[in-house]
């Protein structure tokens, strides 16, 4: 048997009525925050994250040090090297300069032989150089005792010698004080250049004559002293080699090999007659 609501008379459902007894809200459903973590952890998290970035850093830093340090080391040792090679560079220019102030004795003497002559006067030999006259011809200058035989005997024809050459030569001038000679010849002969300044002590020299009959014999050595009588040189002379040019580091001729003393005991010990005497004397250069 249905009942109605007494207030509404509206059917009862369950006991209820729907306008004035309605059914009661289901319950709503709280929402929480979640639970925070613990404040003292968080900062433990965070001290010991910075530690380990401090750790990191101080490692970091002291593998920047080292390097730093090796970098360093390795720009002294650098700067080391570059000096060595600097001094090495120095020695190196200094025994360069050394070896190219040397005179090339060799090529001295190569371009001289072509002036330089065998004078023969019977059984006598000497040795002479052609330079350029005032005339512009060239003459021979030799020493006066290779000719003197000749002379004594009258006779100023001799015979002049070059390799496989042989031509006559006429003595036309003599210096008895200085023992020079000069012989006129037709052949066209190269000239030597003369230096009639005196040479220093120690200068080296280079010396051409025939000692002994063989012809184109080079000798080399030193002035060591310049005397009032003439340039004192410790290049051998040899019978044969008096009257041949001493020439100095530029090929120039300087002097005429005149003699050497000889005694027990005695080396080095010769001489020739500067070109300054021989140019003022007997010929013009």
């Amino acid at each position: 048997m249905l009942a109605f609501c007494t207030r509404c008379g509206q059917p009862l459902a369950d006991g209820r009525c729907p306008v004035h007894d309605p059914l009661p809200a289901p319950p709503v459903a709280v929402s929480r925050p979640p639970k925070r973590k613990s404040t003292a952890l968080i900062l433990i998290v965070v001290v010991a994250l910075l530690a380990v970035e401090l750790i990191a850093w101080r490692s970091q830093t002291t593998h920047l040090n080292k390097l730093t340090d090796r970098l360093s080391r390795l720009e002294l040792q650098g700067a080391g090297v570059i000096s060595a090679q600097n001094g090495l560079n120095s020695r190196l220019g200094a025994l360069e300069t050394k070896v190219n102030s040397q005179p090339d004795f060799g090529a001295i003497a190569k371009k001289a032989a072509p002036s330089v002559v065998v004078v023969q006067t019977g059984n006598v030999l000497g040795s002479g150089f052609a330079i350029l006259s005032s005339a512009g011809t060239p003459e021979i200058l030799t020493a006066l005792h290779v000719v003197a035989p000749a002379l004594e005997a009258g006779i100023r024809t001799v015979t002049v010698r070059q390799g496989n050459r042989r031509f006559d030569g006429r003595v036309t001038r003599v210096n008895v004080a200085e023992d020079l000679a000069v012989i006129d010849v037709d052949v066209n002969l190269p000239t030597l250049p003369v230096n009639q300044e005196l040479p220093k002590v120690g200068d080296p020299i280079v010396v051409l004559g025939a000692p002994e009959g063989l012809a184109q014999t080079v000798s080399t050595g030193i002035v060591s002293a310049v005397r009032d009588f003439g340039i004192q040189i410790t290049a051998p002379i040899s019978p044969g080699s008096s009257g041949g040019p001493v020439l100095d580091r530029q090929g120039r001729v300087i002097g005429l090999a005149e003699l050497k003393i000889v005694s027990e005991g005695a080396e080095g010990l010769g001489f020739a007659t500067p070109m300054s005497k021989a140019c003022s004397s007997i010929i013009s250069c």
